[in-house]
């Protein structure tokens, strides 16, 4: 009997130690670091926004942030400042019971300089009103006047037209737009909006007694304009100047213009230039055309004459000419 005793005695034993065996055997979960931020390409002084994402719910962090501040941080989700432009790397040990695991992201987080800020300004320097788009943003520069623009970057685009219109609003002569890419200087810079010597603006002057109308510009030449039914009034107590349009500036240009006297009769009046009319009159206009001029014709049929006056408006000290093209 004590012989079976014996047995049945370290099969217990030998069965209690393998239960305690299994017992202190456990599955160990340490984490796996990783995250992620709000923004990896930024300006010099903005912050960044890091997001631990990291598995096996880990109980501390450890980061370093290369070029940042704080250059360290144990917070799950820390925010960080870049004040040097460079490209940084990103360390992120997160820790648990079980364990730790480090990830490094490098070149994470791209930092650069503010771009420059230029105050462009558009100075009108012809005799319309012109409209401006710049940056997104449309603006009238009115005769004479300026408007001005705040852009951050190194270029930008603009477009801008202006044209001449009779008091109903009509288009008379050349549409003239600007079309255009400025390399910008980070400071201050001025615009002046022009046209070429291509072109000349057109003012009517009636000195006279009756009304002028039927308006011909380069008449039998390929940028021949006409305008039969528009009408430049005179008075009694002023000579009324009327501003027209703009018009192509040849060498052989002409202009050509009705005057009907209390006679009844109409009669044609030219202004020339390379071509002689023997009635009633024959004048020239001076050569050679200038940028940014226009022409004025003073009709006088007491004198039976047009006189030319000629007007180019001076360009803006230091400013970039802008020239204009017919649309």
């Amino acid at each position: 009997m004590k012989k079976y005793s014996i047995i049945i005695i370290s099969i217990m034993i030998a069965g209690a130690s393998l239960w305690n065996g299994c017992k202190k055997e456990s599955i160990k979960n340490p984490p796996t670091a990783n995250f992620n931020s709000n923004v990896t390409n930024i300006i010099v002084g903005q912050s960044v926004n890091f997001t631990d994402l990291s598995t096996g719910n880990p109980t501390s962090w450890s980061w370093t942030f290369d070029g940042g501040t704080p250059n360290t941080s144990n917070a799950a989700n820390p925010i960080v400042q870049y004040n040097t432009a460079g490209v940084y790397s990103v360390t992120l040990t997160a820790i648990n019971a079980d364990g730790t695991n480090t990830i490094t992201k490098d070149n994470f987080i791209t930092v650069t300089n503010p771009l420059p800020t230029t105050n462009l300004t558009f100075n009108n320097k012809i005799f319309t009103p012109i409209i401006v788009t710049c940056n997104n943003e449309t603006q009238t520069i009115a005769v004479g006047g300026s408007v001005s623009y705040a852009i951050t970057g190194t270029s930008v685009n603009y477009t801008a037209s202006t044209k001449g219109t009779t008091s109903s609003g009509s288009l008379i002569g050349l549409e003239m737009t600007w079309a255009n890419s400025v390399t910008l200087s980070g400071s201050s810079q001025s615009l002046d909006l022009i046209t070429s010597s291509s072109y000349f603006f057109l003012k009517i002057q009636n000195s006279g007694y009756s009304t002028l109308t039927d308006l011909w510009v380069n008449k039998d030449l390929a940028s021949e304009l006409n305008y039969p039914t528009v009408t430049f009034p005179w008075s009694s107590t002023s000579s009324p100047t009327y501003e027209t349009g703009y018009f192509r500036a040849w060498t052989n240009s002409n202009i050509k213009i009705s005057y009907v006297p209390a006679d009844g009769l109409t009669y044609y009046y030219y202004l020339l230039q390379g071509t002689t009319y023997s009635s009633p009159f024959t004048g020239n206009f001076t050569l050679p055309f200038t940028e940014n001029q226009s022409k004025t014709l003073n009709f006088t049929p007491q004198y039976k004459s047009l006189i030319e006056e000629t007007t180019s408006i001076p360009l803006t000290p230091g400013a970039i000419p802008q020239y204009a093209k017919e649309k």
